[in-house]
């Protein structure tokens, strides 16, 4: 994923954000470096920090899980969140997933969280190169347009070109696009 993140020009450093998880704080250091660590205090502040950075994944735990997702949401904010529950409850991890948690771990230890963390980090990257793309594809047809003498304003059916974008972006976020999309890679 990093070449294809860096053929784009878009930075590969990954972070993580750890709320209410400290047993998730070393071993995420060991694998990712202390300075690509984020602790915040508050859903709202993990919001703030998930914004703040392009390739990310969102740790927390089983409790606060929930309401950090609806916090995601609320703000629009796409990003993949792993649920630590240490009492490894099958209710709870299902509960969870409903809820929008991509993976739950009952065991906060590197060897269990590096696979989590690199595919919420993987759909991170996919998302931002899939804006990438959409952007890219925006300006390309924009020049067209203007080669062609046709500035890009004149174009009527920009709004619907717009609605037509965001619903296939919906699409591609469905849990059946990602897992598609992650086994591909």
């Amino acid at each position: 994923m990093d070449s294809v993140l860096k053929i784009h020009g878009i930075p590969t450093t990954a972070h993580a954000v750890i709320l209410d998880c400290d047993v998730a704080i070393t071993p995420i250091e060991a694998l990712i470096g202390k300075d690509n660590v984020t602790v915040p205090s508050s859903a709202a502040d993990a919001v703030r920090a998930v914004r703040s950075h392009r390739i990310v994944a969102l740790v927390t735990s089983a409790e606060s899980a929930s309401s950090v997702v609806r916090a995601m949401s609320n703000e629009n904010v796409t990003v993949g969140v792993i649920a630590i529950d240490r009492a490894g409850q099958d209710s709870m991890s299902a509960q969870l997933r409903a809820a929008g948690v991509m993976d739950v771990a009952t065991q906060p230890d590197s060897t269990v969280l590096e696979p989590l963390l690199r595919r919420a980090l993987d759909f991170s990257a996919l998302l931002v190169l899939e804006l990438a793309h959409r952007c890219e594809s925006r300006r390309l047809l924009n020049r067209e347009l203007e080669l062609l003498g046709q500035p890009p304003e004149s174009m009527s059916d920009d709004l619907s070109l717009f609605q037509r974008s965001e619903e296939h972006t919906s699409e591609l976020q469905s849990l059946e696009n990602i897992v598609c999309r992650l086994l591909l890679e």
